[in-house]
């Protein structure tokens, strides 16, 4: 996860050359809905926040989502929070950018049914890979 500003606000912009051309407006429109002060100090708070000490107390079954090209939650970090939260599971959308939910309705809708459907744990006890 990107520590400081500057670095999340660079990789905000290399992710608005990934998305979908179509998701250019809604972005825009959104942050301006938001009021762009608000979206800076929330932007301040993310930094911020030590969400790892969190995700180490998280006991319900949980979905870790991303796009496979999202620069904001790189592998390196999807990774360590599926590790840390006991049992989740990673599911990786190929082509798809930070947006995944909004670009990719399928593809998340079919990872959210796998999570919420009956299936053993595995025998390590480690996290499931669903990708």
């Amino acid at each position: 996860m990107a520590r400081t500003r500057r670095a999340l606000f660079g990789r905000w912009l290399v992710d608005t050359l990934r998305e979908a051309p179509l998701q250019a407006p809604i972005l825009v429109r959104d942050i301006w809905d938001a009021r762009p002060w608000r979206v800076f100090a929330t932007l301040s708070h993310s930094v911020h926040n030590a969400i790892e000490a969190d995700l180490v107390r998280i006991t319900a079954p949980t979905l870790v989502l991303s796009g496979g090209r999202d620069p904001v939650a790189p592998a390196r970090w999807r990774d360590q929070a599926t590790r840390l939260v006991p049992d989740a599971t990673l599911t990786v959308v190929p082509g798809a950018a930070h947006n995944v939910v909004t670009t990719a309705p399928t593809a998340v809708a079919d990872a959210i049914r796998h999570l919420l459907a009956p299936h053993p744990h595995s025998r390590t006890g480690e996290p499931h890979a669903h990708r």
